[in-house]
């Protein structure tokens, strides 16, 4: 049981990959095979290091893991025999003993591969004697019901398909096959055999993911097992899992530019609430709200804006936290005739400017020239806004400040 608290991380250690959507489909399979030369290559890796193939295969999925969620700390389950050889008889004894476990990898971009396999092969062996843990009680000690949602299984038969297909005493076994299948999104099987290549398999569901994003996967996986064994002292920041394509696609100019129709957001938004009203169009904290609703609030807020004299070339600075209200109050402001300033911030502003904010005034506030103020439909909310001297701008462009100036006025970027 200790050794299942052992395995306790953070909140976040457990997340591989994103969870799907459960659907009952039946699995299907990528099979790739690694060169001979690369099999042989990882095979006297193992022998001259310590090390098992099981463990190369385990830490280059959880690095693959690593690269590809962007996680430092990942978890997978890996499926055990159960067998334990110190057990007498172990070997004649009928019935499936396998077992699955959490194997946690952590990634220090700075460490070498060997460094890495050095502490994975620690941690199986000092994990051999709970192997009997069930997964049960391990996720009751880490308090995840979930502790990870892809698996590893390693297959290592002593003889191959031929061996078993010779004649024994005039018998002889006519055909050898198997199937089998997980309930997780993704499986990684890899068999050795004797005098054969290492073959890989990735068991996926389908309403998980699609055959080319597992194919892509498998060829990563080879690349990073074949780097391993060309080069365990190699840190883990020089592997590159990228192929030639895609590096010459990144590197390639961005020509994702489009042409959008003359529209303003205002505009848009009473075209999109119009055609789906009751889609969800805003989300926030314990806040839901529809595009027929996110119209409507928009609408009454820009009607006493416009009451009060907001409008074009008039400007109006938001004082609100990140909220709904926040995105009702842009919305709101943009319908009054598209305003030169925006300011966005947490707290009101000191300088005579407009804002509208969640926090009441302030009695030790003096009112300042040219400043007026309203209160709006909402709990705690007050508006104002004042009109500068600006010059007008086409189209009464917006601008955005992003920090104010010594006198408390918003800063404008262009």
């Amino acid at each position: 049981m200790a050794a299942g608290a052992r395995r306790r991380g953070g909140p976040d250690a457990h997340r591989s990959c994103r969870r799907p959507a459960r659907c009952p489909t039946p699995p299907e399979e990528v099979l790739t095979e690694l060169s001979p030369e690369v099999t042989s290559a990882l095979t006297e890796l193992a022998r001259g290091r310590g090390w098992t193939v099981n463990t190369l295969v385990q830490a280059a999925w959880g690095i693959l893991l690593g690269k590809l969620t962007g996680s430092d700390d990942v978890v997978f389950g890996a499926t055990v025999s159960g067998r334990p050889p110190e057990l007498p008889g172990v070997e004649n004894m009928v019935g499936l003993f396998i077992n699955t476990l959490p194997v946690r990898v952590r990634l220090n971009p700075a460490e070498s591969l060997s460094s890495l396999l050095n502490r994975a092969q620690e941690q199986a062996s000092r994990l051999v004697e709970h192997h009997h843990l069930g997964l049960t009680d391990i996720h009751r000690l880490a308090g995840h019901p979930q502790l990870f949602d892809t698996l590893v299984l390693f297959e290592n038969y002593p003889l191959g398909p031929e061996a078993l297909r010779s004649p024994t005493n005039g018998l002889r076994v006519a055909g050898v096959r198997g199937h089998d299948a997980t309930h997780y999104p993704l499986c990684l099987v890899a068999t050795q055999q004797q005098s054969r290549s290492l073959r890989l398999r990735l068991d996926y569901r389908p309403d998980a993911f699609d055959r080319s994003t597992v194919a892509s996967l498998a060829r990563r996986l080879e690349r990073l097992l074949a780097a391993m064994g060309a080069d365990p002292d190699r840190p883990l920041a020089a592997i590159d899992l990228l192929t030639v394509a895609e590096r010459r696609q990144l590197a390639a100019p961005n020509t994702t530019e489009a042409a959008l129709p003359p529209s303003t957001v205002a505009e848009l938004l009473a075209t999109r609430a119009a055609r789906t009203p009751d889609a969800h169009a805003l989300m926030a904290g314990g806040t839901a709200l529809t595009y027929a609703q996110l119209h409507a609030r928009a609408n009454r807020l820009a009607r006493v804006l416009i009451e009060r004299g907001a409008g074009p070339e008039r400007v109006v600075a938001l004082s609100l936290p990140r909220s709904a209200d926040m995105v009702v109050a842009l919305l709101a402001v943009m319908k009054t005739g598209r305003p030169i300033f925006r300011s966005i911030r947490t707290s009101p502003l000191s300088g005579p400017a407009s804002c509208s904010t969640t926090r009441p005034p302030s009695p030790s506030s003096p009112p300042r020239r040219g400043r007026r103020s309203c209160r709006v439909p909402g709990p705690r909310c007050r508006v104002s806004y004042w009109t500068p001297r600006i010059p007008r701008r086409p189209c009464g462009t917006a601008r955005t400040p992003t920090s104010p100036t010594p006198s408390g006025r918003p800063r404008p970027t262009r």
